[in-house]
């Protein structure tokens, strides 16, 4: 067990080394105090990774430790963590953006609302078929089900 821990202790090490080194990060004795309560009570997982990280960074922990500790698995995420930091101080840290895409369906919503309203589908076969018709557009049963559901609620 030793030898494992110690190999991940390396394994760490590598995969955080390198140009994280020169980040310079000042942080004052209100931050830190923030970056403790915020690394426990904040409602999103995310957030208190990313308050974690930069708790151990004011206490002058190596980079390969703060990806090990927090669970970061390389230096680019601690890397962008930093640079949130000084970029936007700790209120940047907090904002989340997670990638949420957008539909083919839901970008052509009024014209298929359009093509609905004037012949209100029986089924879902049918709401299927008059959507491809309209819009060239062929999705899945359940696709396409979703899409009205959302729509519709």
């Amino acid at each position: 067990m030793l030898i494992k821990s110690s190999r991940k202790f390396e394994s760490a090490k590598k995969q955080c080394r390198g140009s994280t080194n020169m980040i310079h990060l000042e942080f004052s004795p209100e931050t830190i105090e923030q970056l403790q309560y915020e690394k426990r009570r904040h409602p999103h997982p995310r957030v208190r990774q990313k308050m974690e990280a930069l708790y151990l960074k004011s206490q002058g922990m190596p980079h390969y430790q703060i990806c090990q500790l927090v669970g970061i698995r390389g230096r680019a995420t601690l890397v962008r963590y930093f640079r949130e930091y000084q970029m936007g101080g700790l209120g940047r840290l907090q904002t989340l953006n997670f990638r949420k895409p957008e539909s083919i369906l839901a970008l052509r919503r009024d014209e298929i609302e359009e093509a609905i309203a004037d012949k209100p589908p029986a089924s879902i076969n049918e709401a299927r078929h008059l959507i491809e018709e309209k819009t060239g557009i062929k999705r899945s049963h359940t696709a396409v089900y979703k899409f009205l559901k959302k729509t519709s609620g």
